[in-house]
């Protein structure tokens, strides 16, 4: 009987520590200022479509304005297909605010970064300022 409840015990433990260990986990997010300098891209854009293949998902953006690293136009960034892996859950048709890193020439967004639907990022945009483009309606 002993034996069978440390058994339980033991798996019930295991299950939840799993969980935590696959969980996205991010330090605390810079400012809109200080996150501006350091993105590789900082623009807002409507997301044309979502393309998830293996591990990652690839997001072409119409842009409508930028502040840095991004021209008129579509951009595409990639995050991971897994919300768990800091994925970004972009949907087709929404508006947002992007902050993307530049690795190995490819703009990467995740969930530590202070991306946000432009309508939850008046803040940031209060704070970023005018744009350096602004795109014309498509």
């Amino acid at each position: 009987m002993l034996r069978s409840t440390t058994l339980a015990l033991t798996l019930i433990l295991a299950l939840t520590g799993a969980d935590a260990a696959l969980a996205c986990s991010c330090a605390p997010s810079p400012p809109p200022q200080e996150a501006l300098q350091q993105a590789g891209a900082v623009f807002t854009g409507t997301v044309v479509a979502v393309d998830t293949s293996g591990l990652s998902s690839t997001v072409r953006l119409r842009v409508e304005k930028g502040w840095k690293g991004a021209k008129c136009g579509e951009v595409t960034v990639v995050t991971s297909a897994d919300s768990a892996a800091c994925g970004y859950d972009f949907q087709v048709g929404q508006s947002y605010l992007v902050y993307a890193d530049k690795q190995k020439g490819k703009l990467n967004v995740s969930l530590c970064s202070r991306t946000s639907l432009t309508s939850q990022a008046g803040e940031d945009l209060a704070a970023l300022g005018e744009p350096a483009t602004t795109c014309p309606a498509q």
